[in-house]
């Protein structure tokens, strides 16, 4: 599905959210979706680039401070046309009318300006779990509570499964993916499964608890050598 419609493409969100989010509202958490949302997309043949912007939530203290306040950072997909592919639109409770999921033209409140279109979504990906390692890559990382953090691992989790099960699929059916795209797909498995495993390890930092039944094992024995042997 390379050039699927709006609508279309709004229901793929959709469902891909349905599976790893649930009924949670994505409060910031907007970097944390669109990773491997932007991911699963580019793997079904809908190009995207994950790009960083500012959610403008006062237009008049944001043009009369010049750009310095009324706005939050943001993280959203834009495809090749332009289109933009917000998951996490409704988060913003101060903007009016917006879906759960924003897909179209680009609306005046992201900040266009210097956009970062971020090509190396595993090194992003890193420095956005940074926080939630059991031993912080750095000293000056956010301080998150451990429900924060079962939170975000938990959605990681969910995400690399889908991830996973997608890249199963195409090896039954003898689907090929291309190899740039395949390599980023596991890395990103194996990046969070590597979290998870830490984390396991902490007798205080139970993860099991916030996952679906038979969530976590599925997930641990899809990094089983014989499997990512014939996704490689």
């Amino acid at each position: 599905m390379s050039n699927p419609t709006n609508d279309e493409l709004f229901k793929i969100v959709e469902n891909f959210k349905l599976h790893t989010l649930g009924n949670n509202r994505p409060n910031g958490m907007c970097g944390t979706v669109c990773i491997p949302l932007s991911i699963y997309l580019n793997n079904i043949g809908v190009d995207n680039l994950l790009t960083g912007g500012l959610a403008i939530l006062d237009k008049k203290k944001y043009n009369e401070s010049d750009k310095k306040y009324g706005s939050l950072s943001h993280y959203w997909l834009t495809k090749v046309d332009g289109i933009i592919i917000d998951p996490t639109a409704n988060q913003f409770s101060e903007i009016s009318n917006m879906p759960p999921t924003y897909v179209g033209k680009i609306k005046d409140w992201y900040d266009c300006c210097g956009l970062d279109k971020i090509t190396d979504i595993i090194n992003f990906t890193r420095s956005l779990i940074s926080p939630f390692l059991v031993n912080p890559i750095t000293l000056t990382v956010p301080q998150y509570s451990k429900i924060e953090k079962l939170t975000f691992l938990s959605f990681h989790i969910k995400a690399s499964n889908y991830l996973l099960q997608d890249l199963i699929d195409r090896v039954n059916n003898n689907q090929t993916l291309d190899p740039n795209k395949k390599k980023i797909t596991v890395d990103y498995i194996r990046l969070i499964s590597n979290v998870c495993i830490g984390h396991l390890r902490e007798d205080n930092f139970t993860i099991t608890n916030y996952l679906p039944n038979g969530g976590l094992d599925y997930f641990l024995s899809g990094l089983d050598r014989s499997i990512f042997g014939d996704l490689q």
